[in-house]
């Protein structure tokens, strides 16, 4: 009785030093790595992300999908791209490299520097429509350094595809996937633009819509639009409350719908998704599980 006694007594006492032991610790993504880097184009500091596919590359390289916001995105498609490998022999899929470009910030976002880093420069920004204050138009240098920065880094790590690029950005991130279709077509092949805010400035996309028109010839590119079903109430309801009230403002399934119109009409292959009753960040989340499809299929 008294040696099980000291037992118990001796099992007690461990116990504290054996919870120590299986502390919480960081998780960490599996197949993943990340750097920081510093841009001379905007001068601004982003952490870069990159999900390792297994395996030989294909003659030709990786396929490439690019996301933006990533601190939030890029688990969820780096970890879909890492389960789809084991079954690309038996179900047709590819190895895929998931590079996400997200800023050094702890949060989801950084909310200030999206802005302005996915916002198209304009001659003016006085009246964008976003009543944060924060600074904005600062699209074209962040694509100079997705273009001459990020793309060379992440080709000098793996071996990539540079004729199946897709660039897959959410809100903001959409403008600015539209803005880079608009303005650098060649960049990538494929864009997805999930819930893409295009009221911006009032409107001012479809004015580069007007430019990218009259340019000869339309590149060969394909466009996925998406936009939830709640994200615009519909036309014979009162708005209710002041998100409501913006909403029906911003009108952002009505501007998707015109988008998507006006480029079939000048060739560009382009589709729009409306998945019901979604609102904008539950869209965020039904884009993000289907841009690996989108860019893959050929």
């Amino acid at each position: 009785m008294r040696a099980r006694l000291l037992g118990f007594l001796l099992l007690t006492l461990a116990l504290p030093a054996l919870a120590g032991e299986s502390a919480w610790q960081p998780a960490s993504l599996v197949q993943a790595e990340m750097r920081e880097v510093q841009s001379q184009h905007t001068g601004r500091s982003y952490r870069l992300y990159l999900s390792r596919p297994q395996g030989e590359a294909p003659a030709q390289g990786f396929p490439v999908v690019y996301v933006l916001d990533a601190n939030l995105f890029f688990p969820l498609l780096s970890q879909q791209a890492l389960m789809y490998q084991p079954h690309a022999a038996r179900e047709g899929r590819e190895a895929v490299l998931v590079v996400g470009i997200g800023h050094p910030h702890d949060s989801p976002f950084d909310l200030a520097a999206r802005a302005e880093d996915f916002t198209p420069p304009a001659p003016d920004l006085s009246d964008t429509g976003d009543r944060s204050g924060r600074p904005q138009g600062g699209a074209q240098r962040f694509l100079d350094f997705l273009e001459d920065e990020v793309k060379p880094l992440v080709a000098a790590r793996y071996p990539v595809d540079p004729q199946r690029q897709t660039l897959f950005g959410h809100s903001y991130g959409g403008l600015f996937t539209v803005y880079t279709l608009l303005t650098r077509p060649e960049a990538f092949q494929r864009y997805y633009a999930a819930s893409p805010s295009l009221w911006w400035n009032r409107r001012h996309v479809f004015g580069l819509l007007e430019t990218f028109a009259r340019s000869r010839p339309h590149p060969s590119v394909r466009l996925m639009l998406s936009v939830g079903g709640a994200e615009q109430p519909a036309f014979d309801v009162a708005p209710t409350d002041p998100r409501q009230r913006q909403l029906a403002e911003r009108r952002m399934l009505d501007n998707a719908r015109e988008l998507q119109a006006r480029l079939v009409d000048l060739g560009i292959a382009s589709d729009l998704q409306v998945p019901p009753a979604t609102d904008h960040a539950g869209n965020g989340f039904i884009s993000s599980v289907q841009v690996l499809d989108f860019a893959l299929t050929r």
